[in-house]
């Protein structure tokens, strides 16, 4: 059953990469592409741009073809949404089962709701402790 006060959980099918660029890069094209919807590639269900004087972070589940990610996938888990600003706690109970079973997160927030991305080899792990911890999961 899932926690009384807290949302479902949607285990999203596509792999996920991220990248960290130096804070002075400029966004590759195919990034652009994809954040603008123009080009070849525009079946991008999900794109993050977020740029801090430290870095470029880039986070998508269209993989440009001309970088190695194979070693680095990871797959995303979207908290059902939309949630309202006023909702306090989710990710720390979302984030302790996942700490307790060793699992790494990246979490992405958006206006919305929140995308947990944990690594590909460690999703079965993270599903496990999310399920045993009361959370539950909706068909994508």
């Amino acid at each position: 059953m899932s926690s009384p006060s807290f949302p479902d959980l949607i285990l999203l099918e596509k792999e996920f990469a991220l990248f960290r660029l130096a804070a002075q890069s400029s966004i590759p094209p195919q990034i652009l592409a994809q954040l603008t919807g123009t080009g070849s590639s525009t079946s991008c269900s999900f794109i993050s741009v977020t740029r801090t004087p430290e870095e470029v972070s880039i986070v998508t589940d269209q993989i440009p073809a001309d970088l190695d990610v194979q070693d680095s996938l990871w797959r995303c888990i979207k908290i059902k949404g939309p949630l309202t600003h006023d909702l306090t706690g989710i990710l720390n109970n979302l984030s302790t089962p996942l700490r307790d079973a060793e699992v790494p997160i990246f979490a992405v927030s958006t206006w919305d709701t929140d995308y947990v991305l944990v690594p590909k080899n460690k999703v079965d792990e993270a599903v496990n402790a999310l399920l045993s911890s009361g959370w539950k999961f909706l068909s994508a």
